[in-house]
């Protein structure tokens, strides 16, 4: 099932094949605290899904494949080689 979010005036996709994940959730699988998850959504870091608007807070859930593809994306491949070190 798909559905269709204005976020920003942006429209994007998003699957509902799994359930959506909570702050704490993301924050207990990044191994980080929850507020620096709110700090990363709020920032647009991490793709994430603001749910509500007007006077009370938004909630903010995240597709569990959007946040391991955004962690695979900022993995860093291991070097090649041996650094090679000058002791001057």
């Amino acid at each position: 099932m798909n559905v269709k979010t204005n976020q920003n005036l942006k429209t994007a996709e998003v699957s509902i094949d799994e359930p959506l994940m909570r702050v704490e959730e993301v924050a207990e699988l990044l191994n980080v605290k929850p507020q620096t998850v709110y700090g990363w959504a709020a920032t647009n870091y991490i793709p994430s899904i603001r749910i509500g608007m007007g006077t009370k807070k938004a909630a903010i859930r995240f597709e569990r494949n959007a946040v391991l593809q955004w962690l695979e994306d900022r993995k860093r491949s291991g070097r090649l080689q041996r650094v090679q070190w000058s002791n001057n």
